[in-house]
C-alpha cells in the first residue's frame, strides 16, 4: 500500500460535509453545521482533532446537538486507518465510523466501530441487501454474531477485549483501527495505545 490521504491538522474538516437534516436511524439527535459546530466547541481542528457533542446543556426539540461528518471523497478498496484517542461514552450515546454506499442502506455499511451507551466492546458489522452471508468458520479474534449480512442486524464480529470501545478504551488512552477493504474480503483490526 502507498499513501494516497492523510486526513489530519488543520484542514481535517474540510475533507467532510456536515450532515444537518433528521436523523436517518430515528436517534434524538440534532446534528449541527460547521459553524454552529464551530462556535459551540464541539470541533476543533488542532492536534489532535476533537469531534464532540453537547455535553452540559438538557436536550430538547429534535436531541442532543452533535456531529455527524460525510466524507468529500469515495473509496472502493484500501487500506483504512484511523488513530483515535477517545470516543464518548455514556447513557444516550452511540459513537460510531461506518463506510457507507452512495445510495445508505440499499449498497451497504461498513461498521468500523460501533457501541452504544455504556456498552464496552467494539461491534463490527457489515450490512448488506440479500446474498451476502459471512463464514462462521474463520480465523479471528472477535466473536461472530449473525452470519447473514442483510438488514439492520447485519453480519458481524465483537471485539471480546474490553479497551476497544467506551470506558475501557478511554483508560487506555485509545488506540488505532484498521480496514482492509478488498474485493474478496473486509478486515478489522484494532490495537490498544500501547500495542502500537
Amino acid at each position: 500500500y502507498s499513501l494516497v490521504d492523510d486526513w489530519s491538522g488543520s484542514n481535517f474538516f474540510g475533507n467532510f460535509d456536515f450532515f444537518t437534516a433528521a436523523d436517518p436511524t430515528h436517534g434524538y439527535v440534532n446534528y449541527v453545521d460547521q459553524g454552529t459546530a464551530q462556535s459551540k466547541g464541539y470541533i476543533s481542528a488542532g492536534s489532535p482533532i476533537y469531534i464532540g457533542a453537547d455535553h452540559t446543556n438538557k436536550a430538547s426539540g429534535r436531541g442532543r446537538d452533535s456531529v455527524r461528518l460525510t466524507s468529500k471523497k469515495s473509496y472502493n478498496s484500501g487500506l483504512f486507518i484511523w488513530d483515535v484517542a477517545h470516543m464518548p461514552f455514556g447513557c444516550g450515546n452511540w459513537p460510531a465510523l461506518w463506510t457507507v454506499g452512495p445510495n445508505w442502506p440499499n449498497q451497504g455499511e461498513i461498521d468500523v466501530v460501533e457501541g452504544v451507551n455504556t456498552g464496552g466492546n467494539n461491534a463490527m458489522t457489515l450490512h448488506t441487501n440479500a446474498g451476502c452471508t459471512m463464514n462462521g468458520q474463520r480465523s479471528m479474534t472477535g466473536k461472530a454474531g449473525s452470519t447473514n449480512c442483510i438488514g439492520n442486524t447485519g453480519c458481524g464480529v465483537t471485539d471480546p477485549r474490553g479497551t476497544s470501545f467506551g470506558q475501557g478504551f478511554n483508560t487506555d488512552n485509545g488506540g488505532v483501527f484498521a480496514m482492509q477493504w478488498q474485493s474478496s474480503s473486509i478486515r478489522v483490526r484494532f490495537w490498544g495505545r500501547n500495542g502500537i
